[in-house]
């Protein structure tokens, strides 16, 4: 994204405190997610934990195109990042340990 490279210029602090900012929300939100749905059984609370936690904001950005702000765009842009890497960091976590090989459920 175009607003993300001229915040990485600019102002590089802004930008790493979106990405902790994005970070911190989606894994506060697999986790509560995780949580509050952990009755229905621990594969199905973490299914639901994923889609809270790691929904795609660049698709409401699409729908409303040029009518945000400027600070925004760079905060869409860069929140992407935990999106992306999140089913490699949870596949690992499922690959250490046994507890939580989902594969067998």
């Amino acid at each position: 994204m175009h607003a993300v490279a001229e915040h990485a210029q600019s102002n590089p602090g802004k930008l790493a405190f979106y990405l902790v900012l994005a970070t911190i929300l989606s894994i506060g939100m697999l986790i509560v997610t995780t949580i509050v749905m952990n009755r229905y059984g621990f594969k199905e609370a973490l299914t639901a934990g994923i889609l809270c936690g790691f929904r795609n904001v660049g698709l409401g950005l699409a729908l409303v195109g040029d009518m945000i702000g400027s600070e925004l765009a760079p905060y869409v842009g860069v929140s992407m990042l935990p999106i992306f890497i999140a089913p490699f960091v949870i596949r690992m976590m499922t690959l250490s340990s046994p507890r939580l090989d989902l594969s067998r459920a």
